[in-house]
């Protein structure tokens, strides 16, 4: 377990803590399914029941749920992306805007366990580099503040609130919170609370080896 308590020392970020571990470079079909997996995990909460009756959930919300169906037709255009077949990307990426109201663009790189709580609003940038189980209510903004500086890197299990705006080409600490409304233009630590516009580090809490945040009395 790490303490993120000094704001001004270096984190890691997505590119080295995540992306390496997710193997997100790899444009096999395997990789593919495995990811789809992990984000229907996400967005789909197995509570211990029979595998039989958690399947029968699993296709019941993909055919109930818009913001599920734009995250696996997400997962698809990263594939063609991957394997150069762009026009049906962008295909794939207009009909998950059409359904959900999320703009998630294919060569944007999140790990898996993506959770799109509400998709109404969502825009994901080209550039954007987000690790392991991201959590996205409607109305954020992953991308460019447009002045040319890039676009943000995020560590695992960040959770970006409604209306949430991350900007240019910052780091978020894994473990980290952007509240609602919030517009963060500069670098969050891990397990770091930013609130506001511009955003300010409200508090910063302990974060577990997977980069998760640590509730306390844990």
């Amino acid at each position: 377990m790490s303490s993120s308590n000094d704001l001004s020392a270096p984190f890691p970020t997505a590119s080295s803590e995540v992306m390496a571990r997710s193997s997100m470079n790899e444009p096999d079909e395997w990789n593919l399914w495995r990811l789809m997996r992990a984000d229907l995990r996400g967005m789909v909460i197995d509570r211990g029941r029979p595998r039989l009756l958690y399947a029968l959930e699993v296709l019941l919300k993909v055919a109930l749920y818009p913001r599920i169906r734009c995250v696996l037709l997400f997962r698809l255009a990263q594939g063609f992306w991957k394997w150069r077949l762009s026009p049906l990307s962008y295909w794939l990426m207009g009909r998950g805007l059409a359904i959900a109201g999320a703009e998630i663009h294919p060569s944007a790189q999140i790990g898996p366990g993506f959770c799109l709580v509400h998709s109404g609003g969502v825009v994901i940038g080209d550039r954007a580099r987000i690790g392991a189980h991201f959590i996205c209510f409607q109305g954020v903004t992953v991308g460019d503040s447009g002045h040319g500086d890039g676009q943000p890197t995020l560590g695992n299990w960040v959770t970006a609130g409604a209306g949430a705006k991350i900007l240019g080409g910052i780091s978020v600490g894994s473990g980290a919170t952007i509240g609602a409304n919030s517009v963060v233009l500069r670098d969050i630590p891990p397990g770091g609370v930013a609130v506001g516009a511009p955003a300010r580090v409200a508090r910063v809490r302990l974060v577990d080896e997977e980069g998760k945040a640590v509730v306390s009395g844990e």
